[in-house]
C-alpha cells in the first residue's frame, strides 16, 4: 500500500476517535494493521480505541506488542500502566 493511503486511513481513524466513535475507528485500524502489521502509530490508536470501548485486556495486549518492538520506551510504559 502507498504511504499516502496508509496515512489517510490513519487520519480517518484518528478523526473518528476524536469524535468519540471508537467502534468505527476500530474497524479502520484493524484493517490498516492487517495491511501493515508493524505500523506502530496505528497500533497505539488501536489500543486507545479498545480502551475507550472498555476492552482493556485487548488494549493491554496491543501495548505489550508495542513494548516488544520498543522495550523500555517511557511513553509506551506510561500508556500501558494507565490502561
Amino acid at each position: 500500500q502507498s504511504p499516502d493511503f496508509l496515512a489517510a486511513r490513519l487520519s480517518l481513524a484518528e478523526t473518528l476517535l476524536e469524535q468519540q466513535r471508537p467502534s468505527e475507528s476500530l474497524v479502520e485500524l484493524t484493517d490498516l494493521l492487517q495491511r501493515q502489521p508493524d505500523y506502530a502509530t496505528a497500533r497505539v490508536k488501536l489500543a486507545d480505541a479498545l480502551r475507550l470501548l472498555d476492552r482493556h485486556e485487548e488494549a493491554l495486549a496491543q501495548w505489550q506488542q508495542l513494548l516488544q518492538q520498543r522495550p523500555g520506551n517511557p511513553i509506551l510504559l506510561e500508556r500501558y500502566a494507565n490502561t
